[in-house]
């Protein structure tokens, strides 16, 4: 008999059964989330083989291949999950798609999908009626990425609030709501606040996963950088250091992530005027992310990026770099994010004192 022939409900018990009982997504995401990748990588294989038609297994490898930014295999896993629909996954591939898109930065894409076909005009989030917090903390960081920061974290809460904590079975989705919100944080000046979120968010991420583990290391990126706001410089190097070393050593020297990394210590050094750190940091991490782009433009998250480099490059004096920066960044994000978004607002604004307007 075909595979496709089977009853939808006889394939979910088969599946269940080969899985192996208490094994789930919780399970699945474990290994990798604790920067242990050729072992997730060797654990995906195997449940594979014993069972090649499990939907969500699928899903499950997508989101480790997002994480690793091997993109290519994660559309092709969402694909084959597609393909395999079954009752019980309905909605599921899509909230990975919107994932996908937001970490190559197809913004708009992302958010349109993440609203699940629901109509909503951006402004009132009690009537944002999305159901997952997949999908709340893929919206959330969209009006993020577009500089709407209030709205921001009021998506994100309401995230964090549905994937309830970090041991639960939504618990990435409460670390990078967690995340998100301290991110905004931070934009708004809202500095203490921002601490306050971090520091928890890590504390949850070291007893679920560890202190060395994927969302703990995002967490102390953003740590370091609530340091360069407070300006202790001292304790920001360390944070940034170490979580840039970790990086570097478990996903390799390319990778967004590392090139995020590289920016933030251009910030710091610029913040302590060591101008020629800061040149060397910046125009590393934008050529480590200029590698990974798939096409010669800019896509969104390169974009952005673009604009970090702009700020940085115009607090140590480098005025073409940074006009460089914003007029390739502005008609990328202008797609992306809207041209109304408030972030480009402000781009133009400083793009304008640069050519003297």
């Amino acid at each position: 008999m075909k595979l496709g022939l089977f009853p939808a409900f006889l394939l979910g018990a088969i599946s269940f059964v080969a899985l192996g009982q208490g094994w789930g997504r919780r399970e699945a995401m474990r290994p990798w989330l604790q920067g242990r990748f050729f072992e997730a990588e060797q654990q995906f294989a195997q449940k594979r083989r014993g069972i090649p038609a499990f939907p969500q297994l699928y899903l499950w490898e997508a989101e480790f291949e997002i994480e690793r930014a091997r993109f290519g295999q994660a559309a092709a896993l969402i694909h084959e999950a597609k393909s395999l629909r079954t009752p019980d996954t309905d909605g599921l591939p899509e909230r990975r798609q919107a994932r996908l898109l937001v970490s190559v930065g197809q913004f708009a894409q992302a958010y349109e999908v993440a609203l699940e076909g629901r109509r909503w005009d951006g402004r009132d989030v009690q009537k944002l009626k999305v159901s997952s917090a997949t999908d709340l903390v893929t919206l959330g960081e969209v009006t993020l990425a577009r500089g709407g920061f209030a709205d921001a974290i009021a998506i994100l809460e309401q995230a964090r609030d549905r994937a309830k904590n970090a041991s639960s079975l939504d618990g990435l989705e409460w670390i990078r709501a967690q995340d998100g919100i301290a991110a905004a944080n931070i934009s708004l000046g809202s500095i203490q606040v921002a601490s306050q979120v971090a520091h928890v968010a890590f504390s949850a991420a070291a007893r679920e996963w560890g202190a060395n583990s994927v969302p703990a290391m995002d967490l102390l990126d953003t740590i370091g950088l609530i340091q360069v706001s407070e300006s202790d410089f001292k304790n920001a190097e360390v944070s940034l250091a170490q979580s840039r070393a970790w990086r570097e050593t478990t996903y390799g020297p390319d990778h967004p992530k590392v090139a995020e990394s590289y920016m933030h210590a251009a910030l710091l050094s610029a913040a302590q005027n060591q101008t020629a750190d800061a040149l060397r940091l910046v125009t590393h991490g934008l050529h480590i992310e200029q590698a990974l782009a798939v096409a010669p433009a800019p896509n969104g998250r390169f974009a952005l990026l673009l604009l970090s480099g702009a700020e940085i490059f115009a607090t140590i004096g480098q005025a073409g770099q940074a006009r460089t920066c914003y007029e390739s960044a502005i008609p990328v994000l202008e797609r992306e994010l809207g041209p109304d978004a408030p972030r480009l607002a402000s781009a133009r604004k400083r793009l304008g004192e640069l050519l003297g307007k």
